[in-house]
């Protein structure tokens, strides 16, 4: 629901779910914990997504860098990286609007570099383009028009392509994307005890593992 309200610009909304959703993953019983860290800090990439957008640039920054200490508890072993790779985009987010360039730059390329062993080296990818364009956006602010033009030149083809893909083509199969979003929904809005919480963070934690 938060991130349907925050899609809809009702960021006042949003913000309350985002709040609610993690509040209930707080509620989890302590054997579940590790999992439902994954949960977590999914729900705390939104909320730092929406400080951002309000401007909240330091709440947007704490946010995210506890989300991305939480991952490495959420899973059995090493942390997915489809799961920490959106993480670091968004840190690299909330580094650019603060304007350290060096700090976005570096989270950025983790988080491509990443995407690029989940999805494919040569594989064109939503999220891939994306870290392109973001790429190119912070060699703009650097005054490297001529880098700038090669990320967004990338990320232009990249979405040239997934045009022509077939319309939902995603990295989730139609079975888990409905039992994640059922999931989520009955969580937050607390139509559900803590027993649904293993299945969905199992789902969560078996990303593809680099």
């Amino acid at each position: 629901l938060g991130t349907l309200y925050h899609d809809l610009r009702d960021l006042d909304r949003a913000q309350r779910h985002y709040r609610k959703a993690l509040a209930v993953w707080g509620q989890v019983s302590s054997e579940a914990t590790p999992r439902v860290s994954a949960s977590k800090a999914v729900s705390l990439a939104h909320l730092s997504k929406l400080l951002r957008t309000r401007g909240d640039l330091d709440g947007a920054e704490q946010h995210i860098r506890e989300a991305l200490a939480m991952i490495d508890e959420s899973c059995d072993s090493a942390a997915p990286y489809a799961t920490v790779a959106p993480l670091l985009h968004e840190l690299g987010s909330a580094l650019h609007a603060r304007g350290d360039l060096d700090g976005a730059e570096e989270h950025y390329r983790e988080s491509l570099r990443m995407y690029r062993q989940v999805y494919g080296e040569d594989t064109p990818h939503a999220k891939i383009a994306l870290t392109l364009h973001e790429l190119g956006k912070l060699q703009k602010d650097r005054g490297d028009d001529t880098g700038a033009e090669t990320y967004f030149r990338k990320a232009r083809v990249m979405q040239a392509v997934l045009q022509t893909k077939p319309q939902g083509h995603t990295e989730l199969g139609p079975k888990k994307r409905s039992f994640s979003t059922a999931a989520a929904a009955r969580l937050v809005a607390g139509d559900a005890d803590s027993r649904m919480v293993a299945p969905m963070a199992a789902f969560l934690c078996s990303s593809a593992r680099m």
